[in-house]
């Protein structure tokens, strides 16, 4: 049949040697008309068979068939119209839409792969936490058995001494203990030994949220405290003792904040915890590390009157916001991962501890939620004043607001906060609440007023030819020589800081010490703004990245117009992007 196929000048494909045996059935079956030619009729079968194949491959070989680009084809010169029509007709045409649709589908089967991937792995892990848990209940089991199994027998051994073996009660009774007494000791340092920090930088711990506070309808406060195995014992007590060394420990440096995990979506956004007002007036000394004597804490945290350590979070919901949206629809009893702390600026070591000659200023533009960082600057340099108040620097607060429910005072935890740090601080910390819905933002009229700067600025000096090399630029620019070795005082340090002051006061590092002249305290006032990232923009001009961090970036937007005009604001003033 192939040979009479040839020598009629037709010529079969390359796969016609496998696929023969249906073709030939095909053209056996094909009666051949006048006005039909040979060749016309093989490249109608030979189309339906590729159509034939199109529904008995894979869907992903139809797609990548299908998406794959035309290969090009040589033209026959010799074709007639109607051919070349009927060969059109057959051919099926893929349209655009198709492409989009079926490349769709094709992403959202790899998404929901790796979705049962993740739920999987998930799976894994909580099944690897219930066999510890498991694998501790069954040694605490097997612990009690051993204790009562010896208990029996010193009440064996007591017993056979009281028929005559009085002189062995005491031996016994003394292994018995000696005896529990090294097993408990075991069982806690086992359980020591493999137990975890309740709160760390490198893996998220479970946190239990144990109350809820609406404080508007958009915004809310979470009170959250570390989840601890019962069966920990003194492992359990040890590491809440260490959970509140490291608060009391963040509560006298500045500014810090904790990451909070969305688990569906795998995503972390950092929340700067409220400061505790029974953390910052906390009747016992810790040194500057937080740390204090362990069997003293050890003894407080044991008692049942002592409560355990908690933080506090204000939230506030925003369309668009993963993690917000996510803790909004949590309740009390659910449970949160905490990772952190991550430290920002020493307030203290930047306004210069005791060791400045006169009390400086702190004023906080806070917009929103930005008002947690601004509560622990306050709450911090309380802390370390708190036994002088006199050189206690000025703390104003300016805290924009949306609407009214925001800043009433009924029952808004952070009102009450304030009022309480301004009562305790003898005046030394002051607010001023802004509403945009009454009409009243902050203003660069407000800042002016609050730092100042209006009446420390000298008045302009008439130049002459001979004094031009004292004049105020020269002056300035002399000034800011003399800072630029300063990490903490220097503006120029500051511009590509990253905001990371924890831990280089007290390093080894000279690098993070003050590097000011001696007799020449650089301690500068400090201008810090905190909010949505358009309110920072608006007031200090953005941030910028740089090795993997944030930066701070040169200061702009309303406050760097100010210092262009008030040059005072530059000099006596650093300005903290948060």
């Amino acid at each position: 049949m192939s040979g009479r196929l040839i020598s009629a000048g037709i010529c079969l494909p390359r796969h016609g040697a496998v696929e023969g045996r249906l073709d030939l059935m095909k053209i056996k079956s094909v009666s051949l008309s006048s006005s039909q030619t040979p060749r016309h009729t093989l490249q109608r079968l030979y189309t339906q068979r590729a159509q034939h194949r199109q529904f008995h491959v894979s869907g992903f070989q139809a797609a990548q068939s299908r998406f794959s680009p035309p290969k090009p084809k040589k033209e026959n010169s010799q074709s007639s119209p109607e051919a070349n029509a009927a060969k059109d007709q057959d051919e099926p045409s893929v349209s655009k839409k198709e492409i989009r649709r079926e490349r769709s589908r094709l992403i959202r089967e790899k998404l929901r792969e790796q979705e049962k991937e993740a739920y999987k792995r998930q799976e894994l892990e909580r099944q690897e936490e219930e066999r510890v848990e498991q694998e501790i209940v069954e040694k605490t089991i097997q612990i009690r058995e051993k204790l009562a199994q010896i208990k029996r027998m010193a009440d064996d051994q007591k017993s056979r001494s009281q028929k005559g073996k009085g002189s062995n009660v005491i031996r016994n009774t003394f292994i018995a203990g000696v005896g529990s007494a090294a097993v408990l000791f075991l069982w806690e340092m086992w359980r020591f030994a493999y137990s975890t920090e309740p709160l760390n930088d490198q893996r998220f711990s479970p946190f239990e949220i144990v109350d809820r506070q609406q404080v508007s309808p958009t915004a809310f406060i979470i009170t959250v405290k570390p989840v601890v195995s019962r069966w920990g014992g003194l492992a359990n007590q040890w590491k809440l003792a260490g959970l509140e060394r490291l608060q009391h420990k963040l509560s006298r440096e500045g500014t810090w904040a904790v990451e909070i995990k969305q688990p569906e979506l795998q995503v972390a956004r950092d929340y700067t915890p409220l400061p505790e007002l029974d953390v910052l007036s906390a009747a016992q000394e810790y040194d500057a590390h937080g740390r204090i004597q362990n069997f003293q804490l050890l003894q407080d945290l044991m008692s049942p009157q002592h409560p355990v350590p908690t933080f506090k979070f204000l939230i506030r919901r925003t369309d668009g916001g993963e993690v917000s949206s996510w803790l909004s629809r949590r309740k009390v009893g659910d449970v949160i991962e905490l990772r952190g702390p991550h430290q920002s600026f020493n307030v203290v070591a930047r306004t210069g501890y005791k060791e400045a000659e006169e009390a400086k200023k702190v004023m906080f533009l806070a917009g929103g939620t930005g008002i947690a960082p601004a509560l622990q600057a306050a709450g911090s340099l309380f802390r370390e004043h708190r036994q002088a108040l006199g050189r206690m620097p000025q703390v104003d607060i300016i805290w924009a607001n949306r609407s009214k429910e925001d800043v009433k005072a009924a029952d808004n935890p952070v009102v009450e906060l304030l009022e309480q740090l301004k009562q305790k601080s003898r005046g030394k910390i002051n607010y001023v609440c802004t509403v945009d819905e009454e009409g009243r933002f902050i203003t660069a009229n407000d800042i002016i007023a609050k730092t100042q700067i209006a009446s420390s600025q000298p008045p302009p000096r008439k130049l002459w030819f001979w004094a031009s090399s004292s004049s105020p630029k020269a002056e300035q620019n002399g000034s800011e020589k003399e800072e630029s070795n300063c990490y903490y005082h220097s503006p120029k340090h500051l511009i590509t800081s990253a905001g990371e002051d924890h831990g280089r006061i007290d390093g080894k590092d000279s690098r993070w010490q003050c590097a000011c002249p001696v007799g020449k305290p650089g301690f500068k006032n400090l201008l810090m703004v905190s909010g949505p990232e358009g309110f920072n923009n608006h007031f200090a001009g953005p941030k910028y990245w740089a090795d993997g961090k944030e930066r701070q970036g040169p200061v702009g937007g309303v406050i760097g117009e100010l210092t262009k005009k008030y040059p005072s604001l530059a000099n006596d003033w650093l300005v903290l992007k948060l």
